[in-house]
């Protein structure tokens, strides 16, 4: 009776902890630089997109647009994060990240009864696996929380299915897979899948729950092909290229964390001695106490287990990755491109399923009276106490900064001065989110949100050309890196880009620029020479490669409003996406346009360009005494993208280095449509549609037999 009712007291001071940190963040968020910059803003896209019923598949505020649903972590069919992406409640971003590390605990918790465990050792170990220190970093990353939460669960299922091969416990199966996959952070599910194949393999399964297994996960695959598909499709051309030094590998003082938390400092602060890339990842810190039974359970006498001890010990050796010499299994570049601190939740995983079943075999093994047990409920008394205090050590709060009337005034006069151009938010060389001289972190983060750094701007609804994932479809030069160069510089890149507003601590050259006021620290400049959306060229340059196209707009003489650049491509021709195999229906030649041809002959009037943006992924443009040449699109050329000109597939060359561009036949008016249309998303879709009619309607079968 006594254990019961602990038992029940230690789940619902679990549950109290998580409702006081409900309380701690709302209207707040985690000070992480990665939180605010990146994972806000580009969950509040899915916002923005579903609540205007439209699919996020392209994301024009970044990077000069880029492919949002193909991305790395957008989880945009997600069901738990459905509730702000159909209401909006920006509070809810955290209060469904710590719901996810609820789910993390009552997964572990059945993980570890599943495997015999008793319920307060179990307990003790599913709070400790979700409140670790790295699950608390996660609440500022909520697809990376609720890719780990599903852990517990595949591994649970998966006992489940080796004991009992049913439909229903397939079913449960294939929806754990699922519900991870769909969670969005594919390095997550890649580790999983990775490290689930090792334990299946070493529990020596027969030809049927082999075969139960595989097809319980081509389900899952084929159910989310709709989110999984174009990810790959992106994978094909996009090369996350120029990362230098910053590898997602632990160094040896990264490891420190094991002892202590915020050993290394808080990130984002001057003092913080970890690495910057991975700090998110990195943090091993289990609890002393945990970190003990582990370590002693390798000497115990009684100790049987050594799959998940040796998991364990084995898991940070993957995690220095090419940092330690001894080590270099895979080519360095297999190295940087795994990004082996990614997969650090199996370590804690793995260590907290070990440190379970060495309590086990030990209370197995100890008589009910003996000293064993006075330490075992001191040292449970402590790893609660630890537990409860891990979060305020390693998670500090600032104020929303979304929410302050300073950070809104600013994105509002961004936004009368920039229009339908773009901006561009520079920050000094070598400062990265650290307070200012005498300031403090809430200042630091106000001061981030203020200036609309990349990618920030996405939540005001500001097109930036600057961005996390900024397409690289030959991995060599763009133009996000090329604005890492620095100033001053007087070339025609940031024109071609549409830039119209520059926020940078320092001045440009006077004779292009001009400064419109200094605002906290920030000098707002407004850029003369921006192009529009979309203009109209005569003269075609075919330069042989991406650098030279680059290297030509360095040049601050170029006519950009005549002339446009295009490249060779390695096998001949130019770059270019293919046309559409269909027409448009209801476009073509407008009646007047023999009066325009007409009048435009003897009269020159100048070409006009009305713009139409019904959703992100399409433009229309009509184009009025058009010349003979190319209509420039300053969206970030990429594969998806399809053009019609007068309801007639076109192709679309690669334009200026980074933008798209079609032929227009002669003077005239024509009508050109753009649309973002990736055939591996409607393939996904349809494989999703027909695997999810097939699941439910055998479900729906199977619960109608029962009745």
């Amino acid at each position: 009776m006594k254990k019961r009712k602990l038992f029940y007291l230690l789940w619902c001071v679990f549950g109290g902890l998580l409702l006081f940190w409900t309380i701690r963040l709302w209207g707040h968020f985690p000070a992480f630089m990665d939180t605010i910059e990146y994972v806000f803003p580009e969950k509040w896209f899915n916002v923005q997109c579903y609540q205007k019923g439209l699919i996020p598949l392209w994301n024009p505020y970044i990077a000069c647009g880029t492919p949002h649903l193909a991305a790395f972590q957008p989880a945009a069919f997600y069901p738990f994060f459905w509730i702000w992406n159909l209401t909006g409640l920006t509070n809810w971003f955290f209060v469904m990240a710590l719901f996810h590390e609820a789910l993390a605990a009552l997964g572990f918790y059945l993980w570890l009864r599943a495997l015999k465990v008793s319920p307060l050792a179990a307990t003790l170990c599913a709070w400790g696996f979700a409140g670790s220190a790295m699950m608390a970093f996660y609440w500022g990353f909520p697809t990376h929380l609720a890719s780990a939460a599903w852990v517990p669960w595949i591994f649970w299922a998966s006992l489940r299915g080796l004991e009992k091969p049913s439909l229903q416990n397939g079913g449960v199966f294939c929806l754990c897979w699922v519900l991870q996959i769909l969670a969005g952070y594919p390095f997550c599910t890649f580790y999983t899948a990775l490290f689930f194949g090792v334990f299946f393999l070493v529990q020596r399964p027969g030809w049927k729950a082999m075969g139960f297994h595989l097809l319980a996960i081509l389900a899952a695959l084929g159910v989310t092909a709709c989110q999984w598909l174009p990810f790959v499709d992106f994978l094909g051309f996009l090369h996350r290229e120029g990362w230098g030094d910053q590898l997602y590998s632990l160094h040896w003082k990264d490891e420190l964390t094991l002892f202590q938390p915020q050993i290394l400092g808080f990130p984002g602060t001057p003092g913080y001695q970890g690495d910057y890339p991975s700090y998110i990842f990195d943090n091993l810190y289990l609890g002393l106490v945990p970190l003990g039974v582990w370590a002693g359970s390798f000497f115990s006498p009684y100790s049987k287990d050594r799959f998940w001890k040796f998991a364990a010990l084995a898991l940070p050796f993957w995690f220095v990755g090419i940092n330690f010499p001894l080590w270099r299994v895979l080519p360095e570049k297999w190295m940087d491109h795994l990004e082996p601190t990614k997969a650090c939740f199996l370590f804690v995983f793995s260590a907290f399923t070990a440190i379970a079943l060495s309590l086990k075999e030990k209370a197995e093994a100890s008589p009910r009276k003996s000293r064993y047990w006075t330490w075992a409920w001191l040292g449970g008394a402590l790893w609660v106490a630890d537990l409860l205090l891990v979060p305020c050590r390693v998670v500090q709060t600032v104020e929303d900064p979304y929410q302050t009337p300073q950070v809104e005034q600013a994105a509002q006069k961004a936004q009368s001065l920039a229009g339908e151009g773009r901006l561009v938010s520079l920050r000094e060389a070598g400062r990265f989110f650290q307070p200012a001289d005498g300031g403090n972190m809430e200042e630091a983060v106000r001061e981030t949100a203020e200036q609309l750094t990349p990618n920030t701007n996405v939540v005001w609804g500001l097109k930036s050309a600057r961005g996390y994932l900024t397409i690289e479809t030959d991995g060599l030069q763009d133009l996000n890196r090329y604005l890492q160069r620095g100033y001053p510089y007087d070339g025609r890149v940031l024109d071609a880009a549409g830039v119209d507003l520059i926020l940078f601590s320092g001045n440009l050259p006077a004779f292009k620029y001009h400064i419109f006021e200094d605002y906290d620290s920030c000098v707002w400049t407004r850029n003369a020479g921006a192009m529009p959306m979309a203009w109209e060229t005569e003269k075609l340059r075919e330069l042989p490669d991406r650098p030279s196209v680059f290297e030509a707009l360095l040049d601050p003489r170029v006519f950009l409003e005549d002339e446009v650049y295009t490249e060779q491509a390695p096998g001949g021709g130019a770059v270019c996406l293919k046309p559409s195999n269909r027409t448009l229906a209801g476009f073509g030649p407008s009646p007047d346009g023999w009066t325009t041809d007409f009048i435009g002959r003897f009269l020159k009037n100048p070409t006009s360009i009305q713009t139409q943006r019904f959703s992100p992924c399409e433009a229309r443009f009509e184009v009025k005494n058009a010349k003979q040449g190319f209509l420039v699109f300053d969206e970030s050329y990429s594969p998806g993208w399809h053009a019609w000109v007068d309801g007639s597939p076109k192709a679309i060359f690669r334009a200026d280095g980074l933008f798209m561009a079609v032929p227009l036949a002669g003077e005239g008016m024509r009508q050109v449509v753009f649309r973002y249309e990736p055939g591996s998303f409607r393939l996904g879709l349809f494989i999703s549609l027909l695997f999810g009619v097939a699941g439910a309607t055998l479900g729906l079968t199977r619960f109608w037999e029962r009745l």
